[in-house]
């Protein structure tokens, strides 16, 4: 039984979240401003900046950096930063963030059926398996789960640019 109540934990953070952000960046958008963000989207040239980082053992903070992932057609670049618990010792530089670049990676875009888009990035040549799940919404504003082999999950929020 205790095995299931942890195994929910997460699941049940990543739907808390999305609820959450969906309230706070709820704006009237143009058809022209959603079209240009499906296209970025397309087009795989973009940049993600997070302005808040939600960690799965405490609670939301205003990042006061800029951090980003930046997902381009032959790679994704990631600077972000890491707040959590991790369940293997650390090995040199490697607890420094969620920083890397990847050659290697499978990027999967899905429409929502009430509008907005999900993309799941699932990157291969890194020593940790790294997998992004951005939830992206009409108006460019944007949450992101990172999930990890080796750490707890960890989400942010903030908008998408060219």
């Amino acid at each position: 039984m205790k095995k299931i109540k942890i195994s929910c934990f997460p699941g049940l953070f990543f739907i808390l979240f999305m609820v959450s952000t969906q309230g706070i960046f709820a704006q009237r958008v143009s058809p022209e401003q959603e079209a240009a963000i499906k296209n970025l989207l397309e087009s795989h040239q973009y940049v993600f900046h997070a302005i808040t980082v939600t960690p799965l053992a405490g609670g939301e903070r205003q990042l006061p950096l800029i951090y980003t992932v930046a997902v381009y057609k032959d790679s994704v670049v990631s600077d972000l930063p890491y707040f959590g618990q991790a369940y293997t010792a650390p090995t040199i530089n490697t607890f420094e963030g969620i920083k890397f670049t990847s050659i290697k990676f499978d990027y999967k875009l899905t429409p929502r059926k009430k509008g907005g888009w999900d993309i799941s990035i699932w990157v291969k040549d890194i020593h940790d398996s790294q997998h992004f799940k951005f939830g992206m919404y009409k108006d460019g504003s944007v949450y992101l789960f990172v999930t990890n082999t080796n750490r707890q999950s960890i989400a942010f929020s903030g908008y998408i640019s060219e």
